[in-house]
C-alpha cells in the first residue's frame, strides 16, 4: 500500500489539476456567454457545488442516474398515483378525463418520455437533469393526494371565475397582484399553494398560510440560492417570484401532469421527445382545465360561506381559449394588448435570464438568436388564439373588456374599476381601494434594475414582429 501511495497521490493531484481546469473554462466561458450574446445585468452563476457535479457526473453519470431514479423512487410514486386514479374512476367523483383509462396511460408515458428526454437532453447540465428529474416525486405525491380531495370536493361548483388572459409582459402580474390584495373579493392562488398543495390551506387562515410560505422559503427557495446565488435577484429585473402573492395558474398544472410544465417546454430536447409528450396539445389544454376546476374545488370546500370569485391568470390561456371556455362557461376574460414589438424581445431575456444557470453552453437553445427564433414562435401561438376567439366570439357579450398596455398602466386603479363594474356591476370598496394603492405605491418604491432588450439583440428584426391581423384588431381599435 504504501507503494502506491506516490501514485495515488499523482492521480489525485492531475485529477484535482484536471477538475481546476475545467472550472477554469467553464467561468471564461461563462462570462464570455454575457459578455458578447446574453447581456445580462447581474448575471448569477451556478455555485462550485453545482459546477463540480457538472464537471464530474457529466452526460453519462447523470443518463445513469435518471435511469436508476426512473427504475426504483418514480416508477413507485407513479404506481401510487395510478392507483389513486383507479380509485378515483370508481368513486365516480373526479372527472373521468383526470383517472380513467386514458389518463392513467398518458401520465405512464409521458413519465416515461420526460425520463428519456432527460437521458438525450443536450440542453440541460447534469445537475439541472437531476434536481429537475427527482421533482417528480413529489408531484406525483401532490398528484396522488389532491386526487383524494378531489373526490371529497366533488359538489362544489366553480362560479363566474375571472382569467387574465394576456400576453407575457403586459403588466398581468402587476394587475393580478393588486386585484388579489382585495381578499373580501377575490380567491387566488399564491406561489406557495404551487409549490406545497398539501395539506390544502384556506385563504383566510392567515397564521397558517404564514408558516406555509415560512416552509416553502425553507425547503424550495434556499436551497435554490444556494445552488444558484444571485439567481432570483437576476429574475427580479424582469418578473418578482413572491412566495406569498397572486401568482401564475401554470404551476398548478406540475402535480397534474407529475413534471414540471414550464421547465419541460422550455430545454427539453430532443424535439421528437417534446411531441410525444403533446403538452402544447389542446387535448392537453382540455386535461389541465379540467385539474385546474378540481383544484379551486378543493379551495373552496375549506371554506364553506365562501362567495368570493376566482381571480386566475396564465398567458398561455391565450392559446387554448376554447377549452378554458368549455371547462368554465360562466367565466370572464380580461385582455391587455401591447405592441408584438415590445413584447417579444422582453419575453425573449426573461426566457434567457431563467435558463442561463441551467443550459450547457455549447448547446443549442442558449444563444440569443435561438430564443429569439423560440420567442417569435411562442408569441405567435398566442396572438393568434387572442384573433381565433375574437373571431368566433362577439366583443359584445359582457364577458370580456380590453385594455391597451399604456391604458391599464397610466390608471391601474380605474382599469380594475371598470372590472369590477364588469364582473359585479359595483366599484371597488373604500377599503379595497386603499389596500390596493397602498400596494401600488409599495411597488413603486421597490425600483428594480431592468434588463437590456432590444430584437436587435435577439437577430430578430421590425418585419418579424408586425403581426399584422392583431394590430388591425386591437391596437388600432383599442388605442
Amino acid at each position: 500500500m504504501e507503494k502506491l501511495l506516490p501514485y495515488l497521490t499523482l492521480v489525485f493531484g492531475i485529477f484535482l489539476i484536471y477538475i481546476y481546469s475545467k472550472l477554469k473554462e467553464f467561468d471564461r466561458a461563462y462570462q464570455e456567454m454575457n459578455k458578447k450574446d446574453w447581456k445580462i445585468n447581474l448575471l448569477p452563476k451556478p455555485s462550485l457545488f453545482v459546477r463540480l457535479f457538472n464537471i464530474i457526473v457529466g452526460k453519462f453519470g447523470a443518463s445513469l442516474l435518471v435511469t436508476l431514479i426512473e427504475k426504483t423512487l418514480v416508477n413507485f410514486a407513479l404506481m401510487r398515483s395510478i392507483k389513486r386514479m383507479k380509485d378515483a374512476e370508481c368513486s365516480g367523483k373526479v372527472p373521468h378525463i383526470l383517472c380513467d383509462a386514458g389518463a392513467r396511460k398518458a401520465m405512464k408515458e409521458r413519465l416515461a418520455n420526460y425520463a428519456e428526454g432527460m437521458r438525450l437532453s443536450v440542453a440541460y447540465t447534469s445537475f439541472a437533469k437531476i434536481s429537475l428529474y427527482t421533482g417528480a416525486l413529489q408531484l406525483l405525491s401532490n398528484h396522488a393526494g389532491l386526487l383524494q380531495l378531489g373526490i371529497e370536493a366533488s359538489d362544489e361548483i366553480v362560479h363566474n371565475p375571472v382569467f387574465i388572459v394576456s400576453m407575457p409582459r403586459t403588466a398581468t402580474t402587476a394587475l393580478h397582484r393588486t386585484m388579489a390584495t382585495d381578499t373580501t373579493c377575490w380567491n387566488t392562488f399564491d406561489l406557495a399553494d404551487m409549490v406545497k398543495p398539501l395539506p390544502p390551506i384556506s385563504r383566510s387562515d392567515q397564521k397558517k398560510r404564514a408558516k406555509l410560505a415560512t416552509k416553502v422559503r425553507r425547503a424550495t427557495v434556499d436551497p435554490i440560492k444556494l445552488f444558484y446565488p444571485g439567481w432570483f435577484e437576476c429574475l427580479e429585473t424582469m418578473n418578482s417570484q413572491v412566495i406569498d402573492e397572486a401568482d401564475e395558474d401554470l404551476g398548478l398544472y406540475n402535480s397534474g401532469l407529475g413534471i414540471l410544465y414550464q421547465d419541460t417546454l422550455l430545454h427539453l430536447h430532443p424535439k421528437k421527445t417534446i411531441e410525444a409528450m403533446a403538452l402544447e396539445s389542446k387535448e392537453m389544454a382540455t386535461y389541465r382545465y379540467a385539474w385546474l376546476d378540481m383544484i379551486m374545488r378543493i379551495y373552496q370546500k375549506l371554506e364553506p360561506d365562501n362567495n368570493k370569485t376566482w381571480l386566475m391568470k396564465d398567458p398561455k390561456h391565450t392559446a387554448f381559449l376554447p377549452q378554458l371556455i368549455q371547462q368554465f362557461p360562466d367565466a370572464h376574460f380580461i385582455f391587455i394588448h401591447r405592441d408584438p414589438s415590445d413584447i417579444v424581445a422582453s419575453m425573449a431575456k426573461l426566457f434567457m435570464a431563467f435558463s442561463c444557470v441551467s443550459v450547457n453552453l455549447n448547446s443549442p437553445r442558449v444563444k440569443s438568436a435561438d430564443w429569439g427564433q423560440y420567442t417569435l414562435k411562442k408569441a405567435s401561438f398566442f396572438l393568434n388564439g387572442i384573433v381565433q376567439y375574437t373571431k368566433a366570439f362577439s366583443m359584445a357579450e359582457g364577458k370580456r373588456i380590453d385594455f391597451t398596455f399604456s391604458e391599464l398602466t397610466s390608471d391601474l386603479t380605474g382599469s380594475i374599476e371598470r372590472i369590477y363594474e364588469m364582473c359585479f356591476n359595483q366599484k371597488p370598496s373604500k377599503q379595497a381601494k386603499e389596500t390596493m394603492l397602498t400596494y401600488i405605491k409599495k411597488q413603486k418604491h421597490e425600483k428594480k434594475e431592468k434588463q437590456p432588450r432590444l430584437l436587435t439583440d435577439f437577430h430578430i428584426s421590425e418585419k418579424d414582429v408586425v403581426f399584422d391581423e392583431y394590430r388591425k384588431m386591437f391596437l388600432s381599435s383599442f388605442s
